[in-house]
């Protein structure tokens, strides 16, 4: 959900607790107020709002950082961030197939929607629950383990959180669909006769003596030729 609104709704509410509770992954963006909503520990007037539905519960809220890894200035500092991902100059395509790079708490968003989809398709029994966990706790942040209103838990790391989603669910990845006995192309079945038969060690025995005699009737035959041509002696 790429979006950010500074006011709840009990519509929008409503439905997120609907999808999160048949198992739908929620990510939102925190927003592009900059700033953020608490200065030691307490909530500072004029700083960034929480926003909406990123401060909803079930919701992972996300920052911006640029690709130094540091904070984006225009990511708003809140405590919906749970985590960061990279949001400045980030690739995106546009119009007529052109393609940009944008700014915004949005692209973040996208990537780390993303890589909750890359656990959800590996670990298909996980709960929501857990993928924002392995998302948290596998965040890069220093120091490890703590918190930060800019970037929440730190910035996500796509190799790191899916082996700590399998610790979590204790499972295998999923095993491919497709079969190991499958060929690509139709397999063996697909695969064109010979143009000739593969003889046997009958048809080649056969084969021998047929040219044998062939051999032989074809000399014999040269040698009577030889003797006709031959003049006769005198008498």
């Amino acid at each position: 959900m790429i979006w950010a609104a500074s006011a709840p709704s009990g519509v929008v509410r409503n439905a997120i607790a609907y999808a999160y509770k048949h198992g739908t992954v929620l990510v939102a963006s925190s927003g592009n107020s900059g700033g953020n909503d608490t200065q030691h520990g307490k909530a500072s007037p004029g700083m960034a709002p929480v926003s909406f539905p990123a401060e909803y519960p079930g919701v992972l809220g996300v920052g911006a950082v640029t690709i130094a890894g540091t904070p984006a200035s225009f990511s708003s500092g809140n405590l919906s961030v749970q985590v960061a991902a990279p949001g400045k100059g980030v690739p995106a395509q546009g119009r007529n197939g052109s393609y940009y790079t944008v700014d915004g708490t949005s692209p973040a968003c996208a990537l780390v929607a993303g890589v909750a989809a890359l656990i959800k398709s590996r670990y298909p029994g996980i709960s929501p629950a857990q993928v924002a966990e392995a998302l948290r706790t596998s965040a890069q942040q220093t120091p490890a383990g703590s918190y930060d209103v800019n970037t929440g838990f730190g910035i996500v790391n796509a190799g790191a959180a899916l082996v700590k989603a399998g610790q979590l669910t204790k499972e295998r990845p999923q095993a491919s669909p497709v079969p190991l006995a499958a060929h690509f192309g139709g397999g063996a079945a697909a695969v064109p006769a010979a143009p000739v038969t593969p003889r046997g060690d009958g048809q080649r025995d056969l084969f021998i003596v047929l040219a044998l005699v062939s051999l032989a009737v074809g000399l014999a035959g040269l040698a009577v030729a030889r003797k006709t041509r031959e003049p006769h002696g005198e008498r």
